[in-house]
């Protein structure tokens, strides 16, 4: 948007020119423009001063502002299911290596959208033929982003992105929390010959004894081995001490409870705004 185009917004629901509008005018007079959201709920947000009334200065950081695609675009499911696919055929299974070898590799496991697109990019720079599925323009990733960042935080979790790693990595590391306090103690105890590596029959030595690891051993040797070595260093395992996996829990249930607040808030927004008509 331009200033022009924000004067001629603003004239448009302000059509007695009294330099004020009202939430009950604003909510009449957006929806005719093309606006398919909460009219209501966006007048709460523009009158940040809580006066009750918007002027057109309140319009004016439109003007300036330029929103990421990714805020207001569709989710695109099929794309995501698409690019998943070609990762897959560029990279090989598990889908975690490209995560880590591609998306992640800083191993935080969250990825931002600006890491997304930049990742996106040096896939295309890949000599395969699998290349027709990676979202190319801009728009393009914004519309598979989208199918994972589903609340536009402007950021992806493992879980997002791969519910199966998340599952099996998170036990992983919450168990070996539990009993050996860290995932680099956890490998001095398996590297009994010192080698500095580990094989997935070392690792399933994890599952013996009553308090032995109950989940999927194998899915998890194999998301961790990201160069297909068949081997274990401390340097392919060791960012999982730095992962707060309570906290990716704790903050999924409060986006969970913020999505259906949101929902509830929207539906009463909803018959507030048919009752005022």
């Amino acid at each position: 948007a331009c200033n022009d185009s924000v004067q001629v917004l603003f004239t448009s629901v302000d059509d007695n020119r009294s330099g004020k509008v009202w939430k009950g005018e604003f909510a009449e007079k957006i929806p005719p423009l093309g606006y398919r959201g909460p009219a209501p709920r966006l007048f709460d947000l523009l009158d940040r001063q809580g006066l009750g009334f918007l002027v057109l200065k309140d319009f004016e950081f439109l003007g300036k502002w330029k929103p990421q695609h990714y805020l207001y675009c569709e989710p695109d499911d099929e794309g995501l299911q698409k690019f998943k696919e070609a990762v897959i055929e560029l990279y090989g299974e598990p889908i975690f290596r490209v995560w880590r070898k591609v998306l992640d590799r800083g191993g935080s496991m969250r990825i931002t959208w600006d890491e997304f697109r930049f990742a996106c990019l040096r896939i295309l720079r890949s000599p395969q033929t699998a290349l027709n599925s990676i979202p190319k323009t801009e728009v393009e990733m914004a519309g598979v982003w989208r199918a994972m960042d589903r609340d536009c935080a402007g950021f992806i979790s493992l879980r997002e992105f791969d519910p199966a790693a998340y599952q099996a990595l998170g036990s992983f590391r919450i168990w070996t929390q539990k009993h050996y306090g860290s995932i680099q103690h956890l490998f001095r105890v398996l590297d009994d010959n010192g080698n500095g590596r580990i094989s997935l029959a070392e690792l399933s030595a994890i599952k013996k004894g009553p308090d032995g690891y109950t989940g999927n051993v194998p899915l998890v040797f194999a998301c961790l081995d990201v160069n297909c070595e068949r081997l274990l260093t401390d340097h392919e395992v060791n960012f999982l001490d730095s992962w707060d996996v309570w906290w990716e829990e704790y903050e999924t249930t409060l986006r969970k409870r913020r999505h259906t607040f949101g929902r509830t808030r929207t539906a009463d927004i909803g018959q507030d705004a048919s009752a005022s008509r």
